[in-house]
This record gives C-alpha cells, sequence and structure tokens, in this order.
C-alpha cells in the first residue's frame, strides 16, 4: 500500500478517507472538520494498515436462513463494533473478516437409533456469517468508490 502524506490532502479528501476507513470525523461545534485531528488520527490508522492483516477488503456476508437472524452482522474486534448489512458489498479491514471466520455454530441432528435403542446425533459445524470476498482493496480503490457515492446523491 502506498504511503499518504495527509498533511497536503484537501479537507473534502481528507474527510473521505476517514468515512472509508469507518472513522470518526472530528469536527467542532460548528460542524467544520478538525484538521489536525483528522491528519493525526489518519496517519496513526495508516499505521496499522500497513500491516497486511489490516489491509481493506469489499466483502458481502449472506443470510443463513436462520431464523433468528436479523439484518445485519454484529462484529467486535479491537474495541470497534461493526453494524454490516446482509446481501450488499461492505469494505472491512481483514483482520474484522478473519473474527467471521471464528464465528462458528455447531448444530444436531437426529439420524437414526443404535442397536442398544439410544438416539445418535450428527453434529455440523458451519460458520455463523457465511461471506464472500469481492476484491482486496488499495486506498485508490477506496477514494474513487467515495466519489462514486458523491456523484450517486
Amino acid at each position: 500500500m502506498k504511503k499518504i502524506n495527509f498533511t497536503k490532502e484537501t479537507d473534502v479528501n481528507l474527510h473521505k478517507y476517514l468515512k472509508n476507513y469507518c472513522l470518526d470525523v472530528p469536527t467542532d461545534e460548528k460542524g467544520k472538520l478538525i484538521r489536525g485531528e483528522a491528519v493525526r488520527t489518519l496517519s496513526s490508522y495508516q499505521e496499522l494498515l500497513a500491516n497486511e492483516e489490516d489491509r481493506r477488503v469489499k466483502v458481502i456476508f449472506h443470510k443463513t436462513g436462520d431464523p433468528t437472524q436479523g439484518a445485519y452482522v454484529f462484529i467486535g474486534h479491537n474495541g470497534i463494533g461493526y453494524q454490516i448489512p446482509f446481501d450488499k458489498e461492505f469494505v472491512l479491514p481483514m483482520s474484522v473478516v478473519k473474527v467471521a471466520d471464528d464465528a462458528r455454530v455447531t448444530t444436531f441432528k437426529q439420524s437414526a437409533r443404535s442397536t442398544l435403542g439410544d438416539i445418535v446425533h450428527d453434529s455440523f459445524e458451519h460458520k455463523l456469517y457465511p461471506y464472500t470476498i469481492i476484491e482486496f482493496m488499495d486506498t485508490e480503490d477506496m477514494m474513487s468508490m467515495g466519489d462514486e457515492d458523491e456523484s450517486s446523491n
């Protein structure tokens, strides 16, 4: 990933980066971007992204047919909560997607009675939040996504 000097970016681009990284946009009481804080936040976050595990990916989470499933996937990682809609493309850090890999459920199904009359159960383990990775994102890709979002509004 190409290192970006955020001090040279415009306020509009800083806002887009913060939004695309799912970071809070620091604003003053009038709603204006606090530039220094935004640059510090983005610079420190960029250092985290230098680690391959935190590379951004575009994913789609799929519904499993479980009647208890809501409209969103809820994942917590490193003190940050993510609410991700099902069946829509969403950009996340790879480390958050790996948390979804660890969320598994075991179901049991009665298969037969043994010769002793005992009920035999088969168990099946599957992902609680199945997903598909669409693509790995680079910073330039994420910025162009932000442009498309604004033009559609």
